[in-house]
C-alpha cells in the first residue's frame, strides 16, 4: 500500500513541474520573484506573435494602463498584481512577458540575434 501512495506522489509532484515549466515559457523567471515580492508598480514587456488593433484592443480590455506597440512587444505599466500577469499570459497571441528593463525598437542587431 505505501508503495503505491508513493508512486502517486510522484506522479503528482511531476505534474506540478510540467505545469510550472509551462508557465516558465510565458513568464521570465525574475519576473516571478518580483511578483512574489507583490511589486506595486511594474514595467513589463508582453511579447506578442500578431501585433493587430484587434489584439493590442484585447490587452486594454484587461485593464491595463500605458499600452504601447513597439517592434514585437507590449509595454505594459501599472500590473499590481498576479493574476492579471497570468489573465494576460493565457491569451492566445501572447508569446511571453518579461520585465522591462529598457525598451527600444529592434535593430537590425536585434533582428540577427533573435
Amino acid at each position: 500500500m505505501s508503495e503505491e501512495k508513493t508512486e502517486e506522489k510522484v506522479e503528482e509532484k511531476k505534474e506540478t513541474e510540467e505545469k510550472k515549466e509551462a508557465w516558465r515559457l510565458k513568464v521570465d523567471k525574475f519576473l516571478l520573484e518580483d511578483l512574489e515580492a507583490e511589486v506595486e508598480e511594474l514595467s513589463v514587456n508582453i511579447v506578442v506573435k500578431d501585433v493587430s488593433d484587434e489584439n493590442v484592443k484585447k490587452l486594454e480590455e484587461t485593464g491595463l494602463k500605458n499600452i504601447e506597440v513597439l517592434a514585437l512587444a507590449s509595454t505594459v505599466s501599472g500590473i499590481v498584481n498576479k493574476s492579471d500577469i497570468m489573465r494576460i499570459a493565457e491569451l492566445p497571441f501572447v508569446e511571453k512577458i518579461h520585465k522591462n528593463m529598457e525598451l527600444k525598437p529592434l535593430g537590425k542587431e536585434d533582428e540577427k540575434n533573435g
